[in-house]
């Protein structure tokens, strides 16, 4: 990840993501599949949560959502590069979630359900601990795998074979970004 771009600034942060949903037309009216998060904000619509978490008041939290609309997708693609290892034969993202957080010290996993074979867990600022836990049948033979995520790492894993659970980083600020592509028999 050392050549990414958004690895060699020092003000990434989440004012780009934030900036990037809050003021681009197409993605003004993206709603995330999925969003979860500890602050209340009267709604689940991500714009509110992005304007709530730059106000000085607001501290300790965290967030994760999964774009699936197509133009949310290809908006966040430019935060990440295909990884040197992996094939061009294998197709661009499918789907992907942001995870950010500030401060935030839990001892509860956080689960992401995700749908597509292939799961990269990109580490952009901070940490991230993580936990794989096997599916049956591996499970009665494969050790569940825990570990750290640190900033400029990635977690490659498939879904057929684990569940990924993680805690938000306790650093003050933990930016990742995860990515699911349909990986097939035969794909390589």
């Amino acid at each position: 990840m050392e050549s990414w771009p958004v690895m060699n600034t020092d003000d990434f942060w989440f004012d780009n993501i934030t900036q990037l949903y809050l003021q681009d037309e197409k993605l003004m009216d993206t709603v995330p599949c999925i969003l979860t998060t500890n602050l209340r904000t009267g709604s689940s619509d991500l714009h509110a949560f992005l304007k709530r978490i730059h106000s000085p008041k607001v501290d300790k939290w965290f967030v994760h959502w999964q774009n699936c609309d197509i133009n949310a997708v290809k908006a966040l693609r430019k935060f990440y590069q295909r990884p040197y290892f992996l094939s061009s034969s294998v197709s661009p993202a499918h789907f992907n979630w942001v995870l950010m957080s500030s401060d935030y010290n839990t001892k509860i996993y956080k689960k992401i359900i995700y749908y597509s074979g292939l799961i990269m867990l990109a580490q952009l600022r901070g940490s991230t601990a993580f936990r794989l836990t096997p599916h049956n049948p591996c499970n009665s033979s494969c050790p569940e795998l825990l570990g750290d995520l640190q900033e400029g790492e990635m977690l490659v894993f498939t879904n057929f074979m684990w569940t990924f659970e993680y805690f938000p980083g306790r650093n003050l600020d933990n930016v990742a970004i995860l990515t699911e592509t349909v990986w097939e028999e035969g794909s390589t």
